[in-house]
């Protein structure tokens, strides 16, 4: 969350991190800082939406994981 847009939003992006090589995924939604719980990784109970937004978090990532674990195990 380091860059923000003109109305101080910053993308929510996934990071993946293989054999030392880096790539990020944006989930094209984005979130103001101050919601975002830097220890945690996960949307702080202060935005609206926390719930909701934590639960597609949780599923794109497990989604990625599957896509990474099936082609590494193909």
């Amino acid at each position: 969350m380091n860059k923000t847009n003109s109305i101080g939003r910053a993308p929510l992006v996934l990071q993946l991190i293989y054999k030392r090589r880096s790539t990020e995924i944006s989930l094209k939604k984005y979130l103001e800082p101050s919601h975002w719980d830097f220890k945690k990784c996960v949307v702080k109970k202060s935005y609206h939406n926390h719930n909701t937004l934590n639960l597609y978090l949780r599923s794109k990532t497990r989604r990625i994981e599957q896509i990474i674990d099936r082609r590494l195990y193909e």
